[in-house]
């Protein structure tokens, strides 16, 4: 059932069964239209919450980015994300691995 209040009617009338994941009991999902949010940030943005819990200063390190990525990847991938969702997250190039 889907749980998004914005927009409900809109993104059922394009909605359609996907595939069952391991934890739906082999029993398919309903996929909806794709809907963008407009005031979303669209930069990913990771903060250290020890040291900035405000999250005032995002982190500027390529290699914890990219550690992120991969463990976001990995994470998904655990979790049988379709891949669509992997190329909405910008983890395309991390899917194959």
């Amino acid at each position: 059932m889907p749980t998004n209040m914005r927009g409900y009617a809109q993104g059922l009338d394009k909605a359609t069964l996907g595939k069952p994941w391991s934890f739906t009991k082999n029993l398919p999902t309903l996929r909806l239209g794709h809907y963008q949010h407009k005031d979303i940030q669209r930069e990913p943005l990771l903060f250290d919450l020890q040291n900035d819990p405000q999250q005032q200063k995002p982190l500027q390190d390529e290699t914890v980015k990219q550690r992120m990525h991969e463990h976001m990847a990995r994470l998904m991938k655990d979790y049988d994300a379709p891949a669509e969702s992997y190329e909405c997250m910008g983890l395309t190039h991390t899917m194959t691995k």
